[in-house]
C-alpha cells in the first residue's frame, strides 16, 4: 500500500521546494510493522490516507503558485502543523480533525494578486536614491554643488511621494481583489476602467502644465503621478473596506 504522506512532503520540502509528489510517496509497511504513529494510523485508515493524499497535493499545488518568500512562510507553517499532528499519536479522531482543519486552511490560503499595471511612462521605475537624484540634476543643470544638492533634495522628495503612492496603490489593489468575491460583479471590466481613469488623470494634469524647465521637468512629472496614483489608491482602499453587498 502506498499513500502520499504530507510529513514526507514537508521533510523533502526542507531541502528543495521543487520536490515532487512522486518523490514523497513511501511504503507504509515499515511504519505499520513498527506501529509508528501517527504514520501507522494514517496508513491503516482509508479515510485518513485519502485526507493525507489530498493535503499533500494541495500543499504542492499551492507552493508552486507562491513567491519564494511566501513558500518559506508556508513551509514554516507546515512544520508547525506537523508538530501538532504528531501530538495526536495513534488517535484517529484527533488526526482526522487535524488533517481536516489543515486541508481547509490550505484551501482558503490567501493568494496575492498580480500587481496592477496602469501603463503610464516611468511606472514602477522611480529611483529616489540621493545618488540618482544628484546625477540627474547635474545632467539637467550647470549648478554649483550647493545648488545641485538642494535641487536633488527637491527631486528626491517628489520621487519618494510618487514611489510611496505607487506602493499604496499595489497594496490597496491586492486588498480590493481579495475582498471583492461576488461573482455577479464585473470585476475585470472595472479594473480596466480604473486603469483608464488613472491614465486619464495623469494626462489631464499633464495638459495643465507647461512641463517646467530644468529639474521641474522631473519634479512635476512625479508630483502628477503621485497625485493621480494616490487618488486611485484611496479609492481602492475604500472599496476594499466596503465591498459590494446586495440590498
Amino acid at each position: 500500500m502506498k499513500v502520499i504522506l504530507y510529513a514526507a512532503v514537508a521533510v523533502l520540502g526542507l531541502t528543495g521546494i521543487g520536490a515532487t509528489v512522486e518523490a514523497a510517496s513511501f511504503d507504509c509497511k515499515p511504519y505499520v510493522d513498527k506501529r509508528s504513529c501517527p504514520e501507522a494510523a494514517v496508513c491503516g485508515n482509508a479515510a485518513l490516507s485519502a485526507l493525507d493524499e489530498k493535503l499533500a497535493l494541495s500543499y504542492q499545488s499551492l507552493s508552486k503558485r507562491l513567491a519564494v518568500q511566501s513558500q518559506e512562510k508556508l513551509q514554516a507553517e507546515q512544520r508547525s502543523w506537523i508538530g501538532e499532528r504528531n501530538k495526536c499519536g495513534c488517535d484517529t479522531s484527533c488526526l482526522t480533525k487535524t488533517y481536516t482543519d489543515r486541508v481547509a486552511d490550505l484551501a482558503s490560503y490567501e493568494m496575492p494578486s498580480a500587481p496592477i499595471v496602469i501603463g503610464y511612462d516611468g511606472e514602477g521605475k522611480v529611483d529616489a536614491t540621493m545618488r540618482a537624484c544628484i546625477r540627474d540634476v547635474r545632467d539637467l543643470t550647470s549648478w554649483s554643488e550647493a545648488e545641485t544638492r538642494k535641487g536633488a533634495d527637491d527631486v528626491c522628495a517628489a520621487r519618494r511621494r510618487h514611489a510611496d503612492s505607487y506602493a499604496a496603490l499595489q497594496s490597496a489593489y491586492s486588498q480590493f481583489r481579495t475582498r471583492q468575491t461576488d461573482r455577479r460583479l464585473a470585476i475585470e471590466e472595472s479594473v480596466l476602467q480604473f486603469r483608464a481613469m488613472i491614465k486619464a488623470c495623469i494626462e489631464h494634469k499633464s495638459n495643465l502644465t507647461t512641463g517646467g524647465h530644468n529639474i521641474q521637468i522631473d519634479i512635476i512629472a512625479n508630483e502628477i503621478a503621485a497625485t493621480c496614483v494616490g487618488l486611485g489608491a484611496a479609492m481602492l482602499r475604500r472599496e476594499a473596506e466596503r465591498p459590494y453587498k446586495p440590498w
